[in-house]
């Protein structure tokens, strides 16, 4: 509650400096009113997922899956994190945000922290694989809602949509090895962190697009991947070296391209 009422004294700060975003008394009433309104969607959203957590409390399937997926990981945190993915995607699927959320904390997010991962850590990653749910098939309601709005195919909409979405599948592994994505280290460590996933994330988007300033051949694609990998893994110094390789490389095909049109036009 603290959290919100910060966010939204800050959201006011930031409107002031901006005349045509400037919120006066008329504008905050508005906004009063907007949150009041809306705020039934969350209520129903928050009180469905409590009858689901009524009943895993009660039932103690909550128990029994942390028990379960401990179990059969063993002392493989990465297997682990897998089972958590699709716990979280499952839980996640058809339901609004605030709902996807909290049924995957509480369910999701005590393996992780059993696991000795962050609470941040682990709050993050079900949290980022329950809204996800909402562009993987079977049941991708954003993709289908954007498919009707388009006039498209709903099943090749949501397997597209999971396809551009990759990145996100990706990126919580990433920070579950390299606390310093969530800024949970020092200076120094956050900024590798980040800067390293940024080079990864290029890596994986020009390998999933298969273009960067020209089309990609299928090695220059499966370079990039490797590359991507190597900068999302918990050792630094394969980390550098993969971060280092997608800049270069993007360099590299940067230049090919700008010599092979110049080459182009004056033929």
């Amino acid at each position: 509650m603290r959290a919100a009422i910060i966010g939204v004294g800050l959201s006011w700060l930031i409107s002031l400096p901006q005349k045509e975003y400037r919120m006066g008394p008329k504008e905050i009433i508005d906004a009063i009113y907007g949150g009041v309104k809306n705020i039934t969607l969350v209520c129903v959203a928050c009180a469905s997922a409590g009858i689901v957590l009524g009943s895993v409390a009660l039932t103690g399937v909550g128990v029994k899956l942390v028990g379960f997926v401990l179990a059969f990981a063993g002392s493989t945190p990465l297997l682990a994190l897998f089972l958590v993915m699709i716990v979280s995607l499952v839980l996640g699927m058809g339901l609004p945000t605030t709902g996807a959320y909290i049924l995957a904390a509480a369910l999701g997010a005590p393996i992780l922290v059993r696991l000795g991962f962050e609470p941040i850590t682990a709050h993050m990653f079900v949290f980022y694989y329950a809204i996800i749910s909402n562009i993987t098939p079977p049941v991708a309601l954003a993709a289908y809602a954007a498919s009707s709005i388009a006039g498209s195919n709903p099943n090749k909409t949501g397997f597209e949509a999971c396809k551009l979405g990759f990145l996100a599948f990706v990126t919580p592994f990433a920070f579950c090895y390299d606390p310093g994505i969530l800024l949970q280290l020092g200076l120094v460590g956050n900024l590798f962190g980040i800067l390293a996933c940024i080079a990864a994330c290029f890596g994986f988007g020009f390998a999933i697009v298969g273009y960067q300033n020209r089309l990609l051949a299928h090695w220059e694609r499966i370079l990039y991947v490797v590359f991507a990998v190597m900068g999302l893994t918990p050792y630094r110094s394969l980390t550098s070296a993969g971060a280092l390789g997608v800049l270069f490389f993007a360099l590299f095909i940067w230049k090919t391209g700008k010599q092979n049109k110049g080459g182009m036009a004056a033929a």
